[in-house]
């Protein structure tokens, strides 16, 4: 079954140095927590 996704909102993601401190959080899981935040933001 196909469907279709659509970008609900957008929400900025931790990119940068930031000292380091984001190192050990894997991609997916900082996409995770973006997703969420842009589903909230919209319901």
């Amino acid at each position: 079954m196909k469907q279709d996704v659509m970008l609900a909102a957008g929400q900025r993601t931790a990119f940068g140095n930031f000292d380091r401190s984001l190192k050990d959080v894997p991609l997916t899981k900082m996409a995770i927590h973006t997703a969420k935040a842009s589903l909230n933001k919209v319901t």
